[in-house]
């Protein structure tokens, strides 16, 4: 199992204790791979500005845009140039609009025809939010009608050497060779240097037809997720009941040292879910129950669940748990993936939790007040010291917060069945009054039913109001509270649903940092002080068992209706 969003800029990155350097698609054996060893690098390096020689090449950036030109073009055999004028380019095999400037990229919208480029930007519109829609309507006509560079965006040229055989160097030329078909034509969204993100390209034929998505895989952290939702897109039941449907895995290959699995397009007529703020309970449950019959409960004691959790976290160091009391790491929203991905293109500046002055909940988000209990040590929320910093109770070791679970939830029966792993809004849509769902590369199996909607609360928290852990723990509870009823979770199951989540959420953490993604300093080392505070001596009641308190915990888990439009995990957390 792995987790979704963890969002940690390669330049500057938190520095943790045991953590792995994070990786870039050309550091290291990665760059010779790609070109077969048959390219020595300027300088003697195998950093980007020692293997792109050209000053100009935007693979030498460190940005953006040249995370993603190193990730999806990085033979050093191609040439690639910047220019004003999309249409000033002869002799280049692909050129893209960079949407909305290069400083600022985006979206790169593929220069192919007025069929290709308009459709890029058109299709699936209706999944955005009101404003993002009309930002690509007028970006689609304009393409339509071939005036793009009234736009002012300039361009991205990939020139392939005379001699080589563009599917060598190229993944669409490729992937087109794999599907079948003359030519593909891929939009490609541009987000921020993240070694755990994996560039997703929407593909589409000739006529501006869409054809599917294909994922990229490009570190070890990243290859594996992508392998992991080809097997899930495989093993899943069709639709059916309350089942949701999903992607079909139309191609899973490897292509130089990248692991690419391509789904197929979603229907035309998918629209964005309505009332995004609440959960999908009846196909959380068939996804739990893989469309079949509740499982008979048992004890968590002796579980395969806790024996996985001790195998994974019998791996961890012991300096990893050791963190100091000290201030809180710093919080920020993170950016988007997955097919709505580029909405960031045509959105306004990310805000702040927004102000309902007429609403509890929403003051408490809008001021960010710790809600689950009013109790900052038993909600592991900051507290202030005398120079004015927060600071955050002493962390708990990952087994130690393991033992404490199983010590109080020990005899607890539950129902255990799988869970999609990264169910949130942003991950879904409907088509003809059925749910559709994406992203699947985070599914697992034997947890407690109700983590699908423990993750729903705690990565809405996290991702689209930037709260700080001990609040989106506090959201979650207050979201089990709320609906764990509906899942069958009474008051002790609902309390084992959240403590159980934060763990397998840490535990993921560490995981990706080991595949070369890094910490991500929004959840480690915060998620073990959460866990102190919930698990370790003194720890008051949760919310759950006090209705008053979970009450009071609506403040995190309430707030301004979602606008999926601004940066969100991930992905995943």
């Amino acid at each position: 199992m792995r987790q979704h969003s963890s969002h940690v800029d390669v330049p500057g990155h938190v520095d943790v204790p045991g953590q792995r350097p994070p990786s870039d698609p050309l550091v290291g054996p990665a760059a010779a791979d790609l070109s077969g060893g048959s390219i020595a690098p300027a300088r003697g390096d195998d950093t980007p500005s020692g293997l792109f020689r050209d000053r100009d090449d935007p693979r030498r950036r460190t940005d953006g845009i040249g995370w993603v030109t190193r990730a999806v073009f990085g033979d050093p055999r191609l040439r690639l140039s910047l220019g004003a004028d999309p249409g000033a380019a002869p002799g280049a095999a692909l050129t893209y609009a960079m949407v909305p400037s290069l400083e600022r990229a985006r979206f790169l919208l593929p220069l192919a025809g007025r069929r290709v480029t308009g459709s890029s930007v058109l299709a699936y519109n209706a999944l955005r939010p009101p404003k993002v829609r009309a930002g690509r309507a007028a970006i689609g006509l304009l393409a339509w009608a071939g005036a793009l560079r009234l736009t002012g965006a300039p361009a991205l040229s990939v020139h392939v050497p005379d001699g080589v055989d563009p599917a060598e160097v190229l993944l669409c030329a490729h992937l087109a060779g794999l599907l079948g078909v003359p030519r593909l034509h891929a939009a490609i969204g541009v987000r921020p240097p993240d070694p755990h993100h994996k560039p997703t390209l929407q593909l589409f034929d000739d006529a501006g037809r869409p054809r599917g998505y294909a994922k990229l895989g490009w570190n070890d952290g990243t290859r594996a997720m992508v392998r992991a939702e080809a097997a899930t897109l495989a093993d899943l039941p069709g639709p059916g009941g309350d089942l949701p449907a999903v992607p079909e895995l139309v191609l899973h290959t490897r292509w130089r040292e990248r692991e690419v699995a391509v789904v197929a397009p979603m229907p035309r007529r998918v629209r964005r879910v309505r009332r995004p703020d609440e959960p999908r309970l009846a196909a959380m449950l068939a996804v739990a129950r893989r469309g079949g019959p509740a499982a008979a409960p048992r004890p968590l004691r002796g579980s395969p669940l806790l024996d996985d959790w001790r195998r994974r976290a019998a791996a961890v160091p012991a300096c990893v748990s050791a963190v100091p009391e000290g201030p809180a790491a710093p919080e920020g929203p993170a950016a988007p993936e997955g097919p709505a991905a580029d909405d960031a293109a045509w959105s306004p500046a990310p805000r702040g939790p927004r102000r309902r002055p007429d609403s509890a909940a929403g003051e408490a988000a809008a001021t960010g007040k710790a809600a689950a209990t009013g109790d900052a040590a038993a909600t592991g929320s900051a507290t202030p010291t005398a120079a004015g910093l927060p600071s955050t109770p002493p962390a708990m070791a990952i087994g130690d917060a393991i033992d404490a679970i199983e010590a109080r939830d020990g005899e607890l029966t539950c129902e255990f069945g799988d869970w999609h792993g990264d169910w949130v809004p942003w991950n879904m849509a409907r088509h003809r009054d059925r749910l559709y769902v994406w992203d699947w590369e985070n599914r697992g199996s034997g947890v407690p039913v109700g983590f699908d909607l423990a993750h729903q609360a705690f990565q809405t928290a996290l991702s689209l109001r930037a709260l700080p852990a001990a609040q989106c723990a506090a959201a979650a509870d207050a979201m089990l509270h709320r609906h764990g009823a509906a899942l069958g979770l009474g008051a002790a199951h609902r309390r084992l649903v959240v403590d159980a989540y934060l763990v397998e959420l840490w535990l993921r953490t560490y995981e990706l940092s080991g595949g070369g993604a890094g910490w991500n300093p929004r959840l480690h080392p915060a998620l073990l002080h959460v866990l102190a505070a919930r698990l370790g001596p003194g720890a008051a009641a949760r919310p759950g068992a006090d209705p008053a308190s979970a009450r009071r915990a609506r403040g995190s888990a309430g707030g301004p209706p979602l606008d999926l439009a601004e940066p969100r995990d991930v992905k995943p957390t």
